[in-house]
């Protein structure tokens, strides 16, 4: 196994792009920016590129593995996983998508659902045309008639106010929902997004930002899928300013106008976040699955 590194990029490039998907994690960005909270491997078994995420509860894959797949190689990757997790629990494959179902079941898997990720029609989130848009068109121009504001484009020299916005934001969502899972994720995200502007042009990110009386007060970063595809990894806006969440999210889509379709992710098992993305009224909801050996195996 090779420890992951920026030099692997275009390796991960040519695997990803045989396997067309719209899941957000199918990118080398999604996968290195969680480099900080876990040892991130790879290894290509049977023409197969192989992705390890290892932390102290255990090792699993984060995707499926890429390329020419067979039982055969889904028992070498379990293998691997059981000799060197204590815990078998600890051994899946996540991100399994629908095409992908039957194979797994096939290789005798257990399957479970992941959360599901909320794929929008690029042209209905730039325009919000009909009631359907009827509240963000108004939060939009709330926000438009009410604050001097500027949106730019993003740049890693911007990641101190950024992450500062972030760390706000951050207390005041821990405030509000105790779950303590909820907490973990929100840390978790912090050291993510720090990895992403530290290595912002070379993992191939794009973003804009929000400036609210010449401070920035929202932000979004994101990343092409493929060519229609574009998946907004990260987005964080300041919740005291009306109509601000509506304005970047619909100014974001404005400038991928090359993107028929934005990714945004999905609402990790949140209903409130569930709530709020199906209220832009995705044109699909995308599944995926975790792939387990069933007890006894």
């Amino acid at each position: 196994m090779q420890r992951i590194s920026l030099k692997d990029k275009k390796i991960f490039d040519n695997f990803f792009s045989l396997f067309p998907t719209r899941l957000s994690m199918y990118s080398f960005a999604s996968i290195f920016v969680w480099n900080r909270l876990f040892d991130i491997y790879w290894e290509i078994i049977d023409a197969s590129l192989c992705i390890f995420f290892e932390n102290e509860l255990g090792m699993f894959l984060p995707v499926e593995p890429l390329g020419e797949l067979t039982p055969e190689t889904v028992e070498k990757v379990f293998y691997i996983l059981s000799r060197r997790n204590k815990n078998d629990a600890a051994s899946r494959i996540e991100n399994i998508s629908e095409s992908g179902f039957k194979f797994y079941e096939s290789c005798r898997l257990k399957l479970r659902p992941k959360a599901e990720e909320y794929i929008y029609d690029s042209r209905s989130l730039s325009n919000l045309v009909g009631n359907n848009f009827k509240s963000k068109r108004s939060s939009y121009n709330f926000f438009v008639n009410n604050y001097s504001f500027d949106f730019e484009k993003l740049d890693a020299s911007m990641k101190n106010d950024c992450l500062r916005l972030y760390r706000s934001w951050q207390k005041e969502r821990a405030s509000k929902f105790k779950d303590e899972v909820y907490r973990i994720c929100l840390e978790d995200s912090f050291s993510a997004q720090e990895e992403a502007f530290r290595n912002f042009k070379r993992l191939g990110l794009r973003g804009w930002i929000v400036k609210v009386d010449g401070r920035i007060k929202g932000y979004s970063v994101g990343l092409a899928l493929d060519e229609s595809t574009f998946y907004i990894m990260f987005e964080t806006a300041d919740l005291n300013i009306k109509g601000i969440s509506a304005f970047l999210f619909r100014n974001f889509c404005r400038n991928l106008p090359e993107f028929k379709f934005i990714n945004a992710g999905d609402d990790s098992g949140l209903e409130n976040l569930a709530r709020v993305k199906c209220s832009y009224r995705p044109a699909q909801v995308l599944k995926s699955f975790i792939a387990e050996r069933r007890q006894g195996q």
